[in-house]
């Protein structure tokens, strides 16, 4: 008896590791690997603004915080610039650490500046699959790219590669020509690492710009908006496209992705060919559930300070054009048929980086029924 149980069992780890093999390993495909070659010096240097991160609670930036690294990916190797990246220090976890490249050259792919980080900093597959979302409805989204980093010949295990704002994300992903903006959040972590109140210091955030324009009237133009935005005045978004607008916002409530729309995380991009800015989605995990089950839902009850980062979130949903858009975007992608179609399409990436993911944290397991989740229940409150 004993011996008919032990086979059976026996039988059913072998069946049960052909599934898996068939599932997940038939794809036959490797994690690209890039290679970091970082001399030992500088490694020095690194760590040593790691521990002093570690001990404030907040990575705080200088200019002097880039050393010298020789780079491989794919067929590409050249040298360029690193330094450690993040804000908070979830970014620098033992043998995890978050990189910015910045490369002499552009690699094959046109990539020259990017972010090498702990997946766990982007919600592992919920960053992948918010991004792949905006993508796919004309959302500028940095691409998303899960690959193996190697340290002096060292494996750090799976991190996730991450374009940074550039000129390639207007082309690679079909817009028209312009720039983008984001505001400096320097005075938002001396603050807030600080234990201070961070209301309002959106009004002291110098802006920055990202791309070039033939024309620097452009850029004016674009910075013009983006500080009455700022200060919240007048008919500020009468400049933002409202369409686009009302896809993001209705974007961000089906994924849960309202970290992405706190002033130090948003970037904007402006298309010198609309005259229109548009919202760019951008580090939007881990999870934030205060707008749940959708934003509009409690836009009328809602009273806070006008400078309170929610505040700054809510205001766009009192433009009517705005508010327009967001609703039918919303009665669009919280169809359960829209939802589907959508993981049909990805579904076989999804579960290849899972296991993926899976060797470093074994217990880690991507859900895409929150989706559907959260769909229905966003679907439950617009019908009343």
């Amino acid at each position: 008896m004993l011996k008919k149980l032990i086979l059976t069992v026996l039988l059913l780890i072998v069946l049960s590791f052909i599934l898996w093999h068939f599932t997940y390993r038939a794809f036959d495909r490797t994690l690209d690997k890039v290679h970091l070659r970082i001399d030992s010096k500088s490694l020095k240097k690194l760590n040593k603004f790691r521990e002093i991160a570690t001990e404030k609670g907040v990575l705080q930036r200088s200019k002097n915080d880039f050393v010298n690294v020789n780079f491989q990916y794919l067929d590409d190797s050249c040298s360029g610039k690193i330094r450690l990246k993040g804000d908070w220090v979830d970014h620098l976890k033992d043998n995890k650490w978050s990189f910015r490249v910045k490369l002499n050259t552009n690699l094959s792919d046109g990539l020259s500046t990017f972010s090498l980080q702990n997946p766990s900093t982007r919600g592992y597959l919920d960053g992948y699959v918010y991004q792949k979302l905006l993508q796919k409805n004309g959302i500028l989204s940095n691409e998303i790219r899960f690959v193996e980093v190697f340290v002096n010949k060292i494996s750090w295990g799976v991190y996730i590669l991450e374009e940074h704002l550039s000129q390639r994300m207007m082309s690679a992903q079909n817009k028209p020509a312009g720039i983008i903006l984001k505001f400096d959040d320097s005075e938002y972590f001396k603050a807030a690492s600080q234990k201070q109140s961070t209301v309002g210091l959106i009004k002291k955030a110098k802006i920055k710009t990202y791309g070039i324009a033939k024309d620097s009237s452009q850029i004016e133009k674009a910075k013009k908006i983006l500080s009455k935005y700022q200060f919240q005045l007048g008919d500020l978004y009468s400049h933002f496209d409202p369409a686009a607008t009302g896809l993001y916002y209705a974007l961000c409530d089906l994924t849960v992705a309202y970290h992405a729309m706190g002033w130090i995380n948003l970037r904007f991009y402006y298309s010198f060919k609309t005259e229109k800015m548009e919202l760019i989605g951008y580090d939007a995990y881990p999870a934030i559930d205060w707008g749940k089950p959708y934003l509009g839902f409690a836009l009328e009850n809602f009273q806070k300070k006008k400078f309170d980062t929610k505040s700054l979130i809510y205001s766009a949903l009192k433009d009517s054009a705005i508010k327009h858009e967001y609703y039918a975007a919303l009665n669009k992608i919280t169809d359960s048929l829209y939802i589907q179609k959508f993981f049909d399409e990805e579904i076989e990436l999804i579960n290849y980086y899972e296991t993926q993911i899976q060797t470093e944290n074994y217990f880690y397991n991507y859900n895409k029924n929150v989706i559907f989740d959260n769909a229905r229940a966003i679907r439950s409150k617009l019908s009343n």
